[in-house]
């Protein structure tokens, strides 16, 4: 398999945050062993509608080539047609990357329809695994077969459709780790010959979260340190509207920021000099990064099945 790149976060410089992470629920289905949504001790919420509107608004008002990402510490699925219709406001007001994580498991076929009638630009599917002893050890509570039968129905009735057939397009993910140590190219395989994208990536340590498995890649991974690319690209709301530098801070109880009674550039410019200490090579001093290892995920490695494109390239 072809190695992840290490990005060039030393030029990156931003007015406004290039991905916006937007928690639209903290709720989810499933227990699974690389993520900490079970440990999770803010209160359960559901963005309201007036916050999914202002991020929108904001975002649509700046730059509309700003990716939006529905995800976090929830299953977006759980929201039911209110989710689709919350990425049909975004499409409305002509966001142009409106992309959504979801770990496929309530899939339903006539989700398919409502991606496209709402204008959904991507769906990635959380799998990890290529064997269902693998899966059930890190989507606890879920079946591969089932999910793997709801990710082919999708391929399926879009290839059937006549339709735009790259929307949404169908990205399956593998996050690596000790768990599925030796299934990455089974599954990408398995998955291009299905005809879907494949996005494998490194597990996240979450911020070194005490519960988690810690990724020994990363820890081994002897690359001299480079500004970290969450921090340098991206900002994380959170379903109760506290807006936070970077997702491993996802049980954060409070925040200098909240969406209700401030903006998004506004958090992202007294970010700042967060960014700056990661420019100036500073991260020793600073205590909120200084031992943590996920900056060496900030890439992932996408694969495209024939006829889709050639090649792969980091993303």
């Amino acid at each position: 398999m072809k190695k992840i790149q290490h990005p060039d976060t030393l030029s990156m410089n931003y007015d406004f945050p290039r991905l916006v992470v937007v928690e639209p629920i903290n709720l989810c289905n499933l227990r699974c062993s690389i993520c900490p949504q079970k440990s999770l001790t803010r209160e359960p919420a559901i963005l309201s509608w007036a916050m999914w509107r202002k991020i929108v608004d904001e975002i649509a008002d700046t730059d509309k080539s700003v990716q939006l990402w529905p995800a976090l510490m929830g299953e977006p699925l759980l929201l039911g047609a209110d989710l689709w219709r919350r990425i049909a406001y975004a499409k409305s007001r002509k966001i142009e990357n409106v992309i959504l994580n979801t770990n496929g498991v309530l899939l339903k076929e006539s989700d398919l329809w409502a991606m496209r009638d709402c204008g959904l630009d991507e769906l990635i599917v959380g799998i990890d695994a290529a064997t269902e002893d693998t899966y059930r050890k890190i989507r606890c509570g879920a079946e591969l077969v089932r999910v793997d039968a709801n990710v082919r129905n999708l391929i399926g009735q879009q290839r059937c459709s006549l339709s735009d057939k790259n929307k949404p397009k169908i990205v399956v993910q593998f996050i690596e780790s000790e768990r599925n140590k030796g299934e990455t190219d089974i599954f990408i395989k398995h998955w291009l010959d299905k005809g879907a994208i494949v996005k494998v990536r490194r597990m996240l340590e979450w911020g070194n979260t005490n519960g988690l498995p810690q990724a020994s890649e990363l820890r081994s991974d002897s690359v001299a340190r480079y500004p970290c690319p969450w921090l340098m690209r991206s900002i994380s709301i959170h379903s109760n509207g506290n807006i936070v530098r970077c997702d491993a801070f996802w049980n954060a109880a409070t925040s200098e920021f909240n969406i209700k009674e401030n903006t998004i550039k506004e958090s992202w410019d007294a970010l700042r000099k967060d960014r700056d200490i990661h420019k100036n090579k500073l991260w020793d001093n600073d205590q909120k990064c200084k031992d943590c290892h996920d900056w060496k995920c900030g890439l992932s490695q996408k694969y495209y099945p024939e006829g889709c494109c050639e090649g792969s390239k980091n993303d």
